[in-house]
């Protein structure tokens, strides 16, 4: 795994792990090593284990605790000691760390809220899915009250910068002629957000006046290999200005 941090470190990209206990990229609780060493390299931790820490109390062997949380635990930890550890909020385990104990939730949220990103965990395919787990991540965030600072930088502007995808204000008339036309999608028809999102990532580096890398984040599989399929619809970072208004109003307005 060192070899995919340093290539992560090399090419300026992020690493998401998938943290599962007795399954996936065991040693969590030494994990701290990993972003001493690469103090340059971005992770987002993911899943039941590195959620399921937030917890002080936290049982490794039960994937969906319940229940108040205690604080304290070692992801609220490496979330507060260390700039390069982020939190992917994807997936019936971030809902879950969230609903289990909202009034914590809304703290934990408020402190971290420049660490943590909404994901879907959907591929490309199932994104296009009314199934998307990312549709009901959206709808269950709606409870926390975000305030439109908070929601912006979870839902967008976090990702955005962990992963260099260039600024709104670069886009040039291309751009604009290209999302105008996905804009008229979303305003037909929502079952087409998906789509539309999937369209505007693949079509998002087209002439834009930053040097910017296509290269995306790497996953990390638990056998150390590199997921080369991880969607990029698993972020955020591609929806446009206009639709970032949308989903703010539609956190204000329940």
């Amino acid at each position: 795994m060192v070899c995919v941090f340093e290539l992560a470190k090399e090419y300026q990209v992020p690493v998401l792990i998938h943290f599962q206990y007795e399954m996936y990229n065991h040693g969590f609780e030494r994990f701290y090593k990993v972003l001493e060493r690469f103090p340059d390299v971005n992770f987002l931790g993911h899943a039941q284990t590195w959620w399921g820490n937030i917890d002080a109390k936290y049982d490794q062997s039960i994937m969906y605790p319940k229940g108040k949380v205690t604080p304290g635990g070692l992801t609220d930890r490496y979330l507060a000691d260390y700039p390069n550890m982020y939190g992917d909020l994807s997936a019936g385990s971030g809902r879950n760390a969230l609903n289990r104990d909202p009034e914590h939730a809304i703290e934990f949220i408020e402190r971290h809220q420049d660490k943590l990103c909404l994901g879907t965990d959907c591929s490309d395919s199932a994104g296009q899915r009314d199934d998307c787990s990312g549709l009901q991540q959206i709808a269950n965030m709606r409870q926390f009250s975000l305030s439109p600072k908070v929601a912006t930088k979870i839902l967008s502007k976090n990702a955005r910068r962990i992963i260099r995808f260039p600024l709104w204000e670069t886009r040039t008339p291309a751009h604009w002629v290209l999302l105008i036309s996905l804009q008229t999608l979303l305003a037909l028809n929502t079952k087409f957000v998906q789509l539309s999102l999937w369209i505007l990532c693949l079509i998002s580096p087209i002439g834009s006046r930053q040097n910017y890398d296509r290269r995306g984040p790497f996953q990390m599989e638990n056998d150390g290999k590199v997921n080369e399929n991880v969607s990029m619809t698993s972020f955020t970072t591609i929806l446009s200005e206009r639709d970032m208004e949308k989903l703010v109003e539609y956190f204000e307005n329940p």
